[in-house]
């Protein structure tokens, strides 16, 4: 099983990238003579991705990707390799990371060619804010099934499984390690990590997406 795990932090050691690193670590240790998980880490601050220029030419040839030769084209052959991927991001401003969303408007090609058809597509979110505060403001919930309903509607156009995993809070933005309760981290963690090491490729609905479309 080829895993793929996407930090969408700007912060290149923040807490993402630990819980990156936690998991990676503990999906590992599940190798043995049985069980072969391959896992590949795509650290998007560390990586040179422009911004989109909203040119649409990537939807209109199936063997044609983003015509920016950068880090993106990496991603590419990681995504396509990949059995599972998981996207880790912080809430910034209600929402995900910018780089998070302009990683995913340079990869526009697989909603008109559905390349990732049939992958489950796994979010992790983090926040200081935590799920359930004293007032909307100060809480997370709302913003949380806000970005859920994002992944679910990206999951529909490019015909892929999504699952939601969770979210870690913490409360310094500036951390770049757990904070809280380690045990209760690490049981979180290893919980994520038997989840996605049970997810399987749907093929039905790969062969279900043969029919592409093009702008």
């Amino acid at each position: 099983m080829n895993v793929l795990i996407i930090n969408g932090s700007a912060r290149k050691k923040g807490y993402c990238n630990y819980i990156a690193n936690s998991l990676k670590s503990i999906l590992e240790s599940f190798n043995s003579s049985n069980n072969n998980i391959n896992v590949e880490y795509f650290n998007i601050p560390d990586s040179n991705i422009s911004f989109c220029k909203g040119c649409v030419s990537c939807c209109k040839d199936e063997n044609k990707y983003c015509f920016i030769n950068d880090d993106v084209q990496k991603a590419y052959v990681l995504m396509e390799k990949a059995d599972s991927i998981i996207y880790i991001s912080p809430i910034y401003e209600s929402f995900i990371s910018g780089i998070l969303k302009n990683f995913f408007d340079r990869t526009n090609h697989y909603t008109s060619f559905f390349k990732l058809a049939g992958k489950p597509l796994n979010l992790i979110l983090t926040g200081v804010q935590p799920l359930d505060g004293e007032t909307k403001e100060f809480s997370n919930s709302h913003v949380v099934k806000n970005i859920n309903d994002y992944f679910e509607n990206y999951s529909i156009i490019t015909h892929t499984h999504f699952n939601y995993l969770g979210f870690f809070h913490h409360l310094n933005h500036h951390t770049e390690k757990n904070e809280g309760d380690e045990k209760l981290f690490r049981l979180e963690i290893l919980r994520i990590a038997k989840e996605i090491a049970s997810q399987k490729i749907d093929k039905e609905m790969i062969e279900k997406s043969k029919n592409n479309y093009s702008v």
